[in-house]
C-alpha cells in the first residue's frame, strides 16, 4: 500500500510572502501588520456590503496627523481602534468601506501596539489634487505610506511612496498581465495627443482620473482611438450610436482653468457622468486624439480570424479586430477592460 502525501494548498501563504517583501521594502517592519494587510488585499478583491460591491481605497500610515497636513484640504474622521491583528483591520473595512465613495479614502493608523482607524478626504472638485497624487505618486513624500485599492474585478493593487508596486491578479492571468493603472494612463495619453499644450496634462489628468474611477467599477469595457482629425468612423466600426456633435472634453477642463467657478465644476461632473454612461454601455466607446467622443456603442463587423483572435469571448475578439485596424492604420489606439479584469492598451501614446 503506497503512502498517501496530502497537502492543502493556499493561495495566502504566497501573498502573505510577496506582501510581507513589499512592506519591507515600505519601510513598515511589522509581522502583524504584515498578516492584516495581507488580509485585506484578499477581502478587498471581492469585498461586498449587503450585497453592493464595494471599492475602497485604503491607505497604512503610522499618523493620520502627518497626512492630511501634506494634503491640502485635508480632514479625518476617526471610527475606532485595536489590536494590532487581522480582526481589527478587517473591521476597519467593514467599518468604514460604506463611507469610502468620491473623495473618502479609509486609513488605518499603527498607533501605540493597536491599529487606528477612520476615514479621510481632499477637495472633492474634479480637478483637485487627490491623495493618492500627494502620499504616492508624487515621490516626494518623506512620510512611510502605502494605499491599496482594487483597481478591476479580481485585481488589487499595492502601492508604497518609495515607488514600490504589487499587483495582484486574483484569476488566471499571466504574471506578465499589464498593470490596469498603466494601461489606463496609456489610453489617456492616445486620446490627449492632439490637446492644445497649454492645458493638456490638465485633460489628461481629468480623463485619466475619470476612466480610473469607470474601470473600477465597470464590468469590461472596450474603447477605439481615432485619429485627431478624423471624422468618419472606419466601416468596420460604423455600426454605431453617433454623437451629432463630438463631446470635446478638454473643453470644460479649460472653462475650469480660466474660471474656477462653480459652472465649470458642475461641467466637469457632468461630463465624467456621460463617459461613464458610455463606457458601461455594451459595444465599444470611440473617442478621437483630440480628446473628444465620436460615438459609442459601436460593434465591430467581421471579427478577426488571425491567431489569438480565435480564443476568449467577444469582447477579447473585438479588441484584436480594434488592434488589426490600428496596425492598418484606420485607428491610433484600442482598449479593453475584460470582465476579470485584464487591460490592456494597444497603440500611439506619443
Amino acid at each position: 500500500m503506497s503512502d498517501r502525501h496530502d497537502k492543502t494548498i493556499s493561495f495566502r501563504s504566497q501573498l502573505s510572502g510577496d506582501i510581507s517583501d513589499f512592506l519591507k521594502d515600505e519601510g513598515f517592519e511589522c509581522a502583524a501588520t504584515y498578516s492584516a494587510m495581507t488580509a485585506i488585499v484578499s477581502d478587498l478583491s471581492h469585498y461586498k456590503e449587503e450585497g453592493t460591491t464595494l471599492s475602497p481605497e485604503i491607505y497604512l500610515c503610522n499618523d493620520i496627523g502627518q497626512v492630511v497636513q501634506l494634503v491640502p484640504g485635508c480632514s479625518f474622521i476617526r471610527i475606532g481602534e485595536g489590536a494590532q491583528n487581522d480582526e481589527t483591520a478587517l473591521r476597519a473595512m467593514k467599518e468604514c468601506a460604506p463611507l469610502a465613495k468620491n473623495a473618502w479614502s479609509i486609513f488605518i493608523e499603527r498607533k501605540d501596539k493597536c491599529f487606528r482607524y477612520g476615514v479621510f478626504a481632499a477637495r472633492d472638485f474634479p480637478m483637485s489634487v487627490t491623495v493618492s497624487e500627494v502620499l504616492i505618486d508624487s515621490g516626494e513624500n518623506t512620510i512611510p505610506a502605502v494605499m491599496v485599492s482594487k483597481v478591476a474585478d479580481n485585481c488589487v493593487e499595492a502601492r508604497g511612496a518609495k515607488g514600490n508596486r504589487r499587483c495582484i491578479h486574483f484569476s488566471s492571468a499571466r504574471e506578465d498581465s499589464p498593470s490596469p493603472r498603466e494601461a489606463i494612463a496609456a489610453l489617456t495619453k492616445g486620446i490627449t495627443i492632439g490637446v492644445c499644450r497649454d492645458y493638456g496634462a490638465q485633460a489628461e489628468r481629468f480623463l485619466y482620473l475619470t476612466l480610473l474611477s469607470v474601470f473600477q467599477e465597470s464590468h469590461g469595457a472596450l474603447v477605439a482611438v481615432l485619429g485627431k482629425r478624423r471624422r468618419v468612423l472606419p466601416k468596420r466600426i460604423s455600426d454605431a450610436i453617433r454623437i451629432e456633435q463630438p463631446v470635446d472634453v478638454s473643453a470644460p477642463v479649460r472653462q475650469y482653468l480660466r474660471s474656477k467657478d462653480h459652472e465649470a465644476v458642475a461641467e466637469l461632473q457632468r461630463i465624467a457622468s456621460l463617459i461613464e454612461g458610455m463606457l458601461q454601455s455594451d459595444g465599444v466607446t470611440v473617442f478621437r486624439a483630440d480628446a473628444s467622443v465620436l460615438a459609442y456603442r459601436a460593434f465591430l463587423r467581421h471579427w478577426s480570424q488571425k491567431g489569438s483572435a480565435r480564443h476568449g469571448g467577444a469582447r477579447m475578439r473585438t479588441f484584436e479586430g480594434l488592434k488589426e485596424l490600428v496596425d492598418r492604420g484606420d485607428m491610433e489606439g484600442a482598449f479593453i477592460r475584460s470582465q476579470d479584469g485584464y487591460t490592456e492598451y494597444y497603440g500611439r501614446t506619443h
